[in-house]
């Protein structure tokens, strides 16, 4: 584990003062959301969902249609949570309008919803990431997909921004987590001096929106 990472990521640890309690962590493929997990303190998490785990339990079971599987059972675990106000951690890109629609009814709902947005200087990184990753045994996605996640991201958290009571934004374009920006309660703060050329350009956008 990386020190200076966690010592980043202890600036922004999760805090358990409000429950029932989601937190969602978003961006692209090869972004570091899975990464980043590892810093964070869920230990009173109790419906952690991790999109890859789930595929390498069902890659065995149903080798054909595992990630359609893995899915269904995310979705699954995420409905029981809220159902039972469990706290919860969904990691996702973000794309389509499936987690947009978690995230509004997790706020309609009453939980305090926080969300790390992780993001990477061009979707060039995050293709060449992936390919390190699928060297080492991980799970290929097809460059264009990778393409329209990374763009998908960028526009839905612009969408549903406001049913955050928390969003921080990092880049991790380089070999540690930087704390870009955040968004509080509506509120933009930054915290970095000079900020990343796509946090740069999605910090203008939330302004405007």
């Amino acid at each position: 584990m990386n020190i200076i990472n966690q010592e980043i990521i202890n600036q922004i640890q999760l805090r358990y003062n409000n429950t029932p309690l989601a937190v969602f962590l978003i961006g692209s493929n090869g972004s570091g959301k899975s990464t980043l997990r590892n810093y964070l303190n869920l230990s009173d998490i109790q419906t952690n969902i991790d999109p890859d785990a789930l595929n390498r339990i069902y890659k065995e079971k149903y080798p054909q249609n595992y990630q359609l599987e893995s899915a269904k059972q995310a979705l699954k675990m995420y409905s029981y949570a809220l159902d039972n106000d469990l706290n919860v951690c969904l990691e996702s890109t973000l794309s389509g309008h499936g987690t947009v629609n978690r995230i509004i009814d997790a706020k309609k709902r009453g939980y305090y919803v926080i969300g790390y947005f992780v993001g990477l200087d061009c979707v060039d990184l995050n293709i060449k990431r992936i390919a390190m990753r699928v060297a080492n045994g991980g799970h290929h996605i097809p460059d264009d997909i990778v393409v329209k996640r990374y763009v998908e991201s960028i526009t839905n958290i612009q969408k549903v921004k406001d049913s955050f009571d928390i969003i921080y934004f990092l880049d991790n374009s380089d070999t540690n987590y930087k704390i870009q920006f955040n968004y509080i309660n509506g509120s933009y703060n930054m915290c970095a001096k000079t900020l990343a050329p796509w946090a740069y350009s999605l910090s203008l956008s939330l302004i405007r929106t």
